[in-house]
């Protein structure tokens, strides 16, 4: 479980104690989790640790050639779909 709110942790607290506390979940540090796992099918007293941040998206200079380009791949003009779905509904533009 990572940081939560108010009713989620008052929620979550009966999985957690006697260690933990409601107020405990909702003030876990960043990047920091309590876990209560099953060994064999029983439940392990809950343990916090820590979680590695994500890495730092480097945005591409070329990023909005790639978004355009992918546009014109994958997409179609809303005319064309629109058409597309009368002429299966059979619906008569005017």
């Amino acid at each position: 479980m990572m940081r939560m709110g108010v009713l989620d942790a008052e929620t979550m607290q009966p999985y957690v104690k006697p260690l933990f506390n409601s107020t405990d979940l909702q003030e876990l540090p960043d990047f920091h989790v309590i876990a209560r796992m099953l060994v064999n099918g029983f439940p392990q007293r809950p343990f916090v640790f820590n979680t590695i941040p994500m890495p730092e998206m480097r945005i591409n200079k070329n990023m909005d050639q790639i978004v355009d380009s992918l546009r014109r791949w994958h997409s179609k003009p809303v005319s064309e779909v629109e058409k597309q779905i009368n002429e299966r509904l059979n619906i008569e533009v005017q």
